[in-house]
């Protein structure tokens, strides 16, 4: 656990260090482009603001994994929560 005077310390120095190199820019664009493309339900969310349903997620992850799809859906399907 740790206390709040520790917590306090690693905010300062995070916020000391946060002067990137465009090398270290360039890294973090990579790897947040190949996570939220990896991801795509995530992106929705996070990246859009669109808040879908945990079907959908999966829909759009399958989408995303194959190249074929069969979709069997009904009228109750598409209303969330």
């Amino acid at each position: 656990m740790v206390n709040d005077e520790e917590l306090l310390k690693i905010i300062r120095k995070n916020k000391t260090d946060t002067e990137l190199t465009t090398e270290k820019k360039e890294e973090n664009i990579i790897e947040w482009t190949t996570f939220y493309r990896r991801n795509l339900d995530l992106f929705n969310q996070d990246y859009l603001g669109i808040d879908i349903s945990f079907f959908q997620k999966q829909r759009i992850n399958n989408w995303n994994t194959n190249d074929i799809n069969n979709t069997l859906a009904s009228r109750g399907s598409a209303k969330q929560k």
